[in-house]
């Protein structure tokens, strides 16, 4: 189904939208503040720090990036790191270090994520939200994957994601990722597609149980980019798919499902889709699949 709907988002929407991927990481690091806290002798000074994170994360969902606030992110990146280090060093047992070295671990792999969106979002500042760029494609494939395996450790062991096939099992879910340009190692994307891709990748996962399957792709040609996302999740209800562009919209059927980034990986897909003058399509079949289908000419 072709998504037609007009676009209606206001500024501080916009903004929020931008800023999707950076938020969607700062409230993952605060989830994993309050659980180490759960652990921690009272009187640190961690949630001093978890309440700098909540403040900054508050600023970016209402206003554009800027200078300003990639300073700050770089700043509070060095001080979480040093902050969860001095905090452990206050446990006492082997089972308290343990369960806070895997914390400590996750947040660790976060931060490396984080700062390679910062990176992004600077290069997006300096050149426009929407410029195109030229990326190999094999670097592009190993971001990608990078940020699948933080989110495996971020699930604590519930889960593994592998890409081969053979390594499947109840408790994996089969990812296939495939990035193709007009050249063999090069492709030519908006800066902003990155996050599009990777929003997708993390709702797919999020939306299906283990032992699913996601398949994604980007293919671009001399006149056209497609870029297509599809699982074998919960699917979308027949009367909500125009909806789930919206702006914060939540299906009936993934409302227990809790989102970090505040659920607008699709209203950020069509958004940056529609600006670049392309198509969009999303079917999907509640309890079965869903795919997501982008066209944005080049």
């Amino acid at each position: 189904m072709e998504i037609t709907r007009e676009l209606d988002f206001d500024t501080e929407q916009e903004a929020s939208l931008d800023n999707h991927s950076l938020l969607n990481l700062l409230n993952i690091i605060q989830y994993n503040f309050l659980m180490l806290n759960n652990i921690l002798p009272e009187g640190t000074s961690l949630m001093n720090l978890y309440g700098f994170v909540q403040d900054l994360a508050q600023r970016l969902s209402k206003k554009a990036f800027s200078p300003a606030e990639g300073e700050d992110v770089r700043r509070i990146q060095s001080q979480i790191l040093s902050g969860v280090e001095e905090a452990v060093q206050l446990l006492h047992t082997e089972e308290e270090k343990k369960r806070a070295d895997e914390m400590v671990d996750n947040i660790r792999s976060i931060v490396r994520i984080l700062n390679c969106r910062l990176e992004d979002f600077e290069e997006k500042e300096r050149r426009g939200l929407f410029a195109w760029l030229d990326y190999d494609t094999a670097a592009l494939d190993q971001e990608q994957r990078d940020f699948l395996m933080a989110v495996e450790k971020n699930s604590g062991g519930r889960y593994r994601i592998v890409y081969n096939i053979a390594e499947k099992d109840e408790n994996s879910y089969f990812v296939v990722v495939t990035i193709n340009g007009v050249e063999p190692t090069k492709i030519r994307i908006p800066i902003v597609l990155k996050d599009v891709f990777r929003d997708l990748l993390a709702n797919a996962r999020k939306y299906t149980a283990p032992g699913g399957n996601i398949l994604a792709g980007v293919f671009q040609d001399r006149e056209m980019l497609v870029l297509t996302v599809e699982d074998t999740g919960r699917g979308i209800p027949k009367d909500s798919i125009e909806k789930v562009v919206g702006y914060g919209f939540r299906a009936h059927n993934v409302e227990d499902k809790h989102s970090y980034g505040g659920g607008f990986g699709l209203s950020k897909a069509y958004y940056v889709c529609k600006r670049l003058g392309g198509r969009m399509w999303v079917d999907s079949e509640e309890g079965r699949f869903t795919k997501i289908r982008m066209q944005i000419p080049c």
